[in-house]
């Protein structure tokens, strides 16, 4: 190989590597959900076995459920709860900022005076957010979305989330009358952002440009 050939090649070389260190936080990337556990042990009201990230955006984690509903008649007080926990990892280059949870459901009420209501609260790296509740008089037919979300932002982000979802569902009904609640959908959803450059990898980037300029200008001479 001759000297130009091997200036050309260690211009492209220089070219490719300075791209890849200013680049390198530009690509797509997505949050890695991983050990889901249900606090029950039972595949009943969140179901792990079912919860996955979903197909049209993995940064979402639809929770499964089975059979998450509860009902009171006559007088009667009832309710029902679960945890779901799980971690959220971010990609290398990223921050996790935000964790916004959602969710929805039916409700169904005879008789003059029945009520349900959900309940979420939600725990980060051991740290309890402020519960979110929803009451409902008289529901029938759907309800939600009901949201809670998670900030991270204040803290510069987190590169792993230890998260738990805990869940409640109640339903009370006077004599004569009866309430259901069920829950029909839960997600949570990730937010990242790109950690910036720290100043050493933008001057390793500057001055690999700066050869390739060099390099161009002599073989001009």
């Amino acid at each position: 190989m001759n000297s130009t050939n091997k200036r050309n090649l260690f211009q492209r070389t220089a070219i490719a590597s300075a791209f890849l260190v200013i680049g390198a936080t530009a690509q797509a990337a997505n949050v890695t959900y991983s050990n889901i556990a249900d606090a029950n042990g039972v595949p009943a009201l969140f179901d792990p076995a079912t919860t996955a990230p979903d197909i049209s955006n993995v940064n979402k984690l639809v929770l499964g459920l089975d059979n998450f509903t509860v009902s009171a008649a006559n007088g009667a007080f009832n309710q029902v709860s679960d945890t779901l926990s799980f971690k959220v990892t971010a990609p290398s280059g990223f921050k996790i900022t935000k964790l916004t949870y959602t969710e929805g459901g039916t409700g169904v009420s005879t008789g003059a005076f029945a009520g349900s209501s959900a309940t979420v609260s939600l725990i980060a790296n051991g740290k309890p957010a402020s519960p979110g509740f929803a009451g409902f008089l008289n529901l029938s037919g759907s309800w939600g979305p009901v949201t809670k979300v998670y900030d991270f932002t204040g803290a510069g982000g987190e590169s792993i989330v230890d998260f738990s979802v805990v869940n409640t569902l109640g339903a009370f009904a006077f004599t004569g009358s009866t309430a259901s609640i069920t829950k029909t959908s839960a997600s949570i959803t990730a937010e990242i952002a790109a950690v910036p450059l720290p100043p050493a990898a933008w001057m390793l980037g500057s001055a690999l440009v700066g050869l390739v300029t060099v390099g161009r200008r002599k073989l001009r001479v």
